[in-house]
């Protein structure tokens, strides 16, 4: 974390530390990081709390795979 300490803004190093991992964990599960970013982003204006947890790259990708099956 120490990394992003002079990124920009105090709360900017946090911010980018919290999306570059959810690149890297989309990576991890063979995900398309781009297309999980533009579904998720698309979604957040209408999304509700309670929704967001089904949305982590590892849910994401069980619910497509259940999906498209």
């Amino acid at each position: 974390m120490k990394n992003f300490l002079f990124f920009g803004s105090p709360d900017s190093g946090q911010t980018s530390a919290v999306i570059y991992s959810l690149i890297e964990t989309c990576r991890k599960l063979d995900i398309n990081p781009a297309v999980y970013l533009r579904e998720v982003l698309t979604a957040l204006p209408t999304m509700n709390q309670s929704e967001a947890a089904s949305w982590t790259p590892a849910r994401w990708k069980s619910n497509r795979e259940t999906t498209c099956e």
